[in-house]
């Protein structure tokens, strides 16, 4: 029945002296009121066996929630499965070989979601079991009809001295015999890595905390490969809100890790390589705020969102009236702390709707990730012994990374001609979140251990000003001054590193162009630049800059009678077939890049103030027919519809037509660039598409 490992005999027959002898599998043929399936059965709860015998291959299940009374022995070689939780109580002694598990239920208190409990009047055994809890897992020695009287909750470190040791003194003597609880190669544990996640909404909940596992007994013995692991705490529920209107949220923290509780009123005895886990913290819920524009305000809309806090980690705690034995074959993993809540803010770009002399300002954005979960105070807690002599192996108890915060600010509205200055940029706020510190100490050998946290990094973009009013369509006027860039908050930028046995990094500040002035408008007299924002932020973990940031815009071009023409990088792409030509169009689908050059022409300044055009012409070195004509206004670039007529790919005189639009600020064009209008190619119209080259 119980399967033992012949090095690891002797030991183990030690570590059972004193408790009550194992009586071998019961005998359950005579009992008329037994329960001893011999295939698969469902059991109904609230009954009383006088035993209970499940074989092995025999499973036996209930739909839900499951209380049973055992007047006499218990053996589980099979599975005993429960839809909810499972109380199981036995007057004499209850042995687990095979499986006991608990259906993880829609959990009522997010603190204490019931699992399994079990109670014994003289000794439970777990030999190569398995206890799967879908909440706290308990194990008692003591009165069976107790079984409906709620434990104490695991807040006991709630009200803890700050002692790590507790006061020596010699085992209780008792009268009574010494009853055990027996975990040898078997595994207690929560059915799910980790709790339920935190309801989800504009606001986010906290995430359930980890279930537990205690074991109370006058004494307890874990033998080779014994492992008992508490459940990790729930993820933060995620808050998320897309709206026009001024955003504010903040994501739900992570449940804490569930703690683990060994309480012997004489003895603990260890063996082998017993181990114990408890739960990580859960990580913090990600908050994502974007406002949308704003049509009639000042300023566009701003965004906040808070990244959730990750939780702590669970606790241990060993309580007994003498040192432990065989403290040196136990190993000890203290959860780590939850990461924290990454936080995205974007606020809303600002519109051309004058406020004063300038357009409307962009919105701010205050993104904060969730700071990480701390492992520190008294997660090792030892009572009823002075400092042992042996140490087990100690490790884990490391801080939570802080979570990421971008803040991505709005843009200023660009001028036009109610308002001729572009918008200021929104201020900008990113606060990487803090790595949670690890100042744990071991009671063992007051020697620390676990890393602290790296920060967040906070990460800026956007909050540029708008570019100022473009007036190169003749006649020509003066160019608008462009917005000034948004600034940061104090001391926004990355997280700060957790402390520990070793320090974790600082978060970096990462500007991806933020805080950039507003160029100056085109005109007759170019517009003067915008001033950049100012960077007011943190440099402790370095400054890392992805795009140009924080400085000033250009000034304005000059428009007039001379011509004006740059040459940029661009895109060609299409997937036209049969090509025109290898060389011009390549075989099949394809994209490479091309260059053009691009010029302007104005007739501008009239005296007689005849209103005239701005003239457009593209030509390209290559195979592709210079085209021009009219370049118009609208909203937030000018607009083409050009025309050419020349040669290519062997045939004359073909028509190509290309349609588009050139943005100014950008100096970007792109649109659908078509050979072969009315006919004039006989193989057919073939369209390209062009886009400036990022």
């Amino acid at each position: 029945m119980r399967r033992l490992f012949p090095i690891a005999f002797v030991v183990y027959f030690a570590l059972l002296a004193g408790c009550t002898p194992d009586a071998g599998s019961p005998d359950f043929t005579s009992d008329p009121i037994r329960f001893a399936p011999v295939e698969d059965a469902i059991i109904q709860s609230g009954r009383t066996f006088t035993s209970m015998f499940i074989p092995r291959g025999v499973t036996v299940t209930s739909d839900g929630n499951l209380i049973v009374h055992v007047e006499g022995e218990v053996l589980i070689e099979g599975e005993l499965h429960a839809g909810g939780y499972l109380r199981l109580g036995s007057e004499e002694s209850i042995s687990i070989t095979g499986v006991v598990r608990s259906m993880p239920l829609e959990p009522e208190d997010p603190d204490f979601p019931e699992g399994i409990r079990i109670i014994s009047a003289e000794e439970i055994t777990i030999d190569d079991g398995l206890l799967d809890g879908g909440g706290e897992i308990e194990l008692r020695i003591g009165d069976p009809d107790s079984l409906n009287v709620e434990p104490p909750p695991f807040d006991w470190w709630n009200s803890l001295p700050e002692t790590r040791l507790g006061i020596g003194h010699e085992p209780k003597a008792t009268a009574a015999p010494l009853r055990c609880i027996v975990v040898s190669g078997g595994t207690i544990q929560p059915v799910e890595e980790s709790a339920p996640t935190g309801i989800h909404g504009i606001d986010g909940g906290p995430g359930y905390a980890g279930a537990g596992v205690r074991l109370t007994a006058p004494s307890i013995i874990l033998g080779e490969g014994a492992t008992i692991r508490s459940q990790s705490g729930g993820p933060g529920g995620a808050a998320s809100s897309t709206a026009h209107d001024d955003i504010d949220i903040e994501a739900g923290e992570g449940g804490r890790g569930g703690p683990i509780e060994l309480s012997a009123r004489d003895s603990i005895q260890l063996s082998g390589s017993a181990r114990l886990v408890t739960g990580s913290g859960g990580p913090g819920g990600e908050a994502t705020a974007v406002t949308n524009d704003r049509i009639e305000a000042p300023v566009g809309w701003a965004a906040r969102a808070d990244g959730g806090d990750g939780g702590g980690p669970g606790r241990l705690r060993l309580s007994s009236g003498s040192v432990p034995a065989g403290l040196q074959n136990l190993r000890i993993t203290i959860g780590d702390g939850g990461v924290g809540g990454n936080a995205f803010a974007q606020g809303g770009d600002g519109r051309q709707d004058c406020n004063g002399r300038v357009a409307q300002s962009g919105g701010n954005a205050f993104a904060t990730g969730g700071d990480g979960g701390d492992a520190t105070g008294n997660r090792i807690t030892l009572f009823g012994w002075n400092e042992p002599a042996e140490t087990p192996l100690v490790d884990g108890g490391n801080g939570g990374a802080g979570g990421e915060a971008i803040a991505l600010g709005g843009r200023g509205g660009r001028g036009n001609e109610e308002c001729s200055g572009g918008g200021r940029g929104g201020v900008l706020g990113a606060f990487g979140g803090d790595g949670g510190d690890a100042t744990l100490v071991s009671p063992f050998n007051d020697e620390p251990y676990g890393t602290g946290g790296d920060g967040g990094p906070g990460v800026f973009r956007g909050g540029n000003g708008g570019p100022g009013r473009h007036a190169c369509i003749c006649p020509a006027t003066e160019g608008g001054i462009g917005g000034e860039g948004g600034s940061t908050v104090e001391d926004a930028g990355g997280g700060s590193g957790g402390s520990g046995a070793q320090p974790g990094n600082a978060g970096a500040a990462i500007l991806d162009s933020a805080g950039n002035g507003g160029w100056g408008g085109q005109g007759a007299f170019p517009g003067w630049k915008g001033s950049s924002g100012e960077w007011l932020g943190s440099e402790e973990g370095g400054v890392e800059t992805l795009a140009p940031s924080f400085e000033d815009g250009l000034v304005g071009v000059l428009c007039g009678e001379r011509a004006r023409a740059f040459s940029g990088d661009f895109l060609l792409s299409h997937d036209s077939s049969p090509p025109l030509d290898r060389d011009l169009l390549g075989s099949g689908g394809f994209e490479r890049p091309i260059r053009l050059q691009v010029r302007f022409t104005c007739d501008a300044f009239p005296e007689t103030g005849e209103e005239t055009t701005t003239e457009i012409s593209i030509e390209s070195s290559g195979n592709f027919i210079r085209v021009e004509g009219e370049l118009t206004a609208s909203h937030d670039a000018y607009g083409f519809s050009l025309r050419g007529v020349g040669d290519v790919a062997g045939h004359q005189n073909v028509q190509v037509l290309f349609e588009g639009s050139y943005d100014p600020v950008r100096l970007a064009l792109s649109g659908t660039y078509t050979f072969g209008l009315n006919g004039t190619l006989p193989t057919g119209i073939v369209s390209y598409t062009i886009d400036t080259k990022e």
